[in-house]
């Protein structure tokens, strides 16, 4: 029997990515937009994270949740 959590979640997909504001980090982040999953995104540079985000949404049509 499944709990309420995980029947809350079954069917959606979400990451944390963090570092997603350069590099390794970003390109993760990018590559899971494309697979449609909702990011959560960290990192340190909140200026390149609001844009990497708005990025994401738009191209991708995924949700994101910044954690500067």
């Amino acid at each position: 029997m499944k709990n309420r959590r995980t029947k809350r979640l079954s069917g959606k997909r979400h990451v944390l990515v963090t570092g997603a504001s350069s590099g390794i980090g970003k390109g993760f982040a990018e590559e899971y937009a494309k697979l449609g999953f909702h990011i959560a995104l960290t990192a340190r540079r909140e200026a390149r994270l609001t844009a990497l985000a708005m990025e994401l949404e738009q191209n991708h049509g995924v949700k994101t949740l910044l954690i500067p």
